[in-house]
């Protein structure tokens, strides 16, 4: 698919999931609707039913709607870009309007992630998924499965030397299946110097909290790679979230000058119409390669429901080896 210099635009437009009911009520503001439609800076962040006796978020907790990844390149030439991060959120009457940029790496993203156990899980330490709270176990976090009362580890290897001066970690509580997460009795951050580690020089306490990030800041030290040693509870083990470094690094998101891509969402009756647009700014013609639409819907439901909002998921592979779902909803 090709977009001409300017004046043409890749518009695709999304019936999505709460086109529920057949009736429709007057336009005033979302949360007088059939459904309430919550909204931050970077994405849909909750699709609430309202009169629920569940209370059912159909957006998947720590995700957002919306992170739509783009990936284009000028026609003629092999260099492919991509846009992934919805941004600089404005709301309206019934609508919410996005731009979306390239996310900017940080110390965190950009390392390879090691630990002194399995690795599966792994990449939750650095994906940029915020819980809800400590015990939102659908928020993809690593843990130390069948370890308890012993001393565990996990590591960043930078992908370069970088000067480090602060750190935060987000601990796991609660259980799942025969797995009990409590937070750590105490962690620690190391350095690597050569062959050998060494502990930072924390001008703080290591805070054990649940429920929050747990901030500490030290002494600045340049370093190839970052470790985090914790001792695990004799009765349980213990799990992360997101473990960020420099925290001054948050997420953040930079425009890009080729092409302006934005998306809106607008709630007409019980309608949630999904508008992606993507206008050339420049003076070439720019290929689009993919466009892919992740539908990070939560996954949890419970057989015995019986009120109207009942929910069943469905698999789908509208977004080719993404295992997130799609659902409906039955009366």
């Amino acid at each position: 698919m090709s977009i001409y210099p300017r004046n043409i635009y890749l518009c695709l437009t999304a019936l999505a999931c709460v086109a529920v009911h057949a009736s429709v009520l007057p336009a005033q503001t979302l949360s007088n609707y059939d459904f309430q439609i919550s909204s931050s800076s970077t994405g849909l962040i909750g699709i609430h039913r309202l009169h629920d006796a569940y209370d059912t978020n159909y957006v998947a907790p720590g995700r957002t709607l919306g992170e739509v990844t783009i990936r284009y390149g000028q026609v003629g030439t092999t260099r492919w870009n991509i846009v992934s991060s919805a941004y600089d959120g404005t709301t309206a009457d019934q609508q919410v309007a996005y731009r979306i940029g390239r996310a900017v790496p940080t110390i965190a993203t950009s390392s390879r992630t090691k630990s002194s156990a399995a690795p599966w899980g792994l990449d939750a330490l650095n994906d940029q998924f915020q819980p809800q709270n400590s015990t939102d176990l659908e928020t993809p976090f690593y843990a130390w499965y069948g370890q308890k009362a012993s001393e565990q580890w996990v590591e960043y290897d930078f992908d370069k030397p970088r000067q480090v001066s602060s750190a935060e970690v987000y601990w796991v509580e609660g259980k799942q299946d025969d797995n009990v997460f409590r937070v750590p009795l105490s962690w620690k951050l190391q350095y690597q110097v050569g062959p050998a580690w060494k502990d930072v020089q924390a001008s703080g306490a290591y805070g054990i909290s649940a429920g929050r990030f747990n901030h500490v800041d030290f002494q600045t030290v340049t370093t190839a790679a970052l470790r985090l040693l914790l001792h695990l509870p004799a009765d349980a083990t213990s799990g992360i979230f997101e473990w960020r470094v420099n925290t001054s690094e948050g997420k953040q998101v930079q425009a890009v000058s080729e092409i302006e891509p934005t998306e809106t969402f607008r709630l007409e009756g019980n309608v949630l119409l999904w508008t992606i647009k993507l206008r050339n700014r420049s003076s070439s013609r720019i290929e689009v390669g993919d466009l892919a639409i992740p539908l990070p819907f939560n996954t949890n439901y419970v057989w015995d429901k019986t009120v109207t909002s009942t929910k069943r998921l469905i698999r789908h592979s509208f977004v080719g080896g993404n295992g997130s779902y799609i659902f409906w909803m039955r009366p």
